[in-house]
């Protein structure tokens, strides 16, 4: 699921392989997007709301126009399910990730796939995109987050504090620090110049599968699977 402020509009993928664009007010889908053949895995959109992208299993990671409803691109190359997508803001740049074990830098225009992160032992579960800096944070099941130079596919440090899956990362607002969120259900504060830890938060007893970030860099949201937010 995906919530643009910007539109208004929630995005959501299921495993009834349709996306769907919802109004939050009168709590109705305005527009379903099919095209995906297997069970829609993650869901994205630019700052603006007028572009989406979805990844599915099918390992298709699909790019719409939101505001037609219409498929306008497609990206393939990961050789297994396309797990996770995110975009910049301008929907120019998507990163994806896949059960291949790699993690692929797009521009969303041409389709082309302008370089892939690899050296992963287990799969990558989370990836957060810092287009002002330049750089990658992922999480995968080998317990550690890396950072990446987005340009190059270069990893530049690894962070690990646990030998859990890793399932969620976010940046801070200045892309300066970024935090990792893991199955034993606490998130760790990075400095990420340097890989020191800031701060260990323990966010829940259970796993922490999702990570938010406020805008101000003052409030982190996460979400667990004890159903707590």
């Amino acid at each position: 699921m995906h919530f643009n402020p910007a539109g208004g509009q929630i995005l959501t993928g299921s495993f009834e392989q349709i996306v769907k664009l919802w109004d939050p007010v009168r709590g109705s889908a305005e527009r379903i997007l099919m095209g995906h053949i297997d069970n829609v895995r993650t869901v994205a959109c630019s700052a603006d709301g007028r572009i989406a992208a979805t990844a599915s299993y099918d390992g298709f990671v699909k790019i719409w126009d939101a505001d037609a409803g219409r498929e306008i691109g497609a990206l393939h190359g990961h050789y297994n399910s396309a797990d996770l997508v995110t975009l910049d803001d301008e929907g120019k740049v998507a990163v994806t990730a896949g059960g291949d074990r790699t993690v692929k830098v797009w521009d969303v225009g041409s389709g082309r796939c302008r370089v892939t992160l690899s050296g992963f032992k287990d799969r990558v579960r989370s990836v957060a995109l810092h287009t002002g800096l330049h750089r990658i944070l992922t999480g995968d099941d080998s317990g550690a987050a890396r950072l990446w130079d987005l340009d190059t596919g270069r990893e530049i440090r690894g962070f690990s504090s646990t030998t859990n899956l890793v399932k969620a990362v976010a940046f801070g607002p200045d892309g300066l620090v970024g935090f990792s969120g893991d199955d034993d259900g606490k998130v760790v504060k990075w400095e990420l110049d340097t890989g020191k830890r800031l701060l260990t938060i323990p966010a829940s007893t259970l796993h922490v599968e999702a990570m938010a970030v406020r805008a101000d860099g003052k409030r982190l949201l996460t979400g667990c699977s004890d159903s707590m937010i």
